[in-house]
């Protein structure tokens, strides 16, 4: 499995993938993309995975239920390369 962590992600696979808003006041968030999404997961910072809703389709994430603080959002895209981006609620 092929990991990229946020900086440059364009140039290594040739995909735009944004996180908005971010920092995010209610938990709710937007993956903006133009790469087919397999997957998402939301981790806490003990690596954890935490449960939030996301909708693949749109690419949005409800994480309304969980705590403010920072967390990992892992993005698995099409040949099963990995995207992973922080994200923080603010709350």
């Amino acid at each position: 499995m092929l990991r990229y962590n946020g900086v440059g992600i364009e140039e290594m696979i040739g995909a735009s993938i944004n996180f908005y808003p971010n920092p995010t006041a209610d938990g709710t968030f937007t993956i903006d993309y133009d790469v087919t999404i397999q997957s998402v997961q939301m981790i806490d910072m003990l690596g954890r995975v935490v449960e939030a809703a996301v909708d693949l389709e749109t690419g949005s994430v409800d994480g309304t239920t969980l705590a403010p603080g920072k967390y990992m959002v892992e993005v698995t895209i099409e040949n099963e390369r990995t995207i992973v981006q922080q994200v923080v609620i603010t709350k």
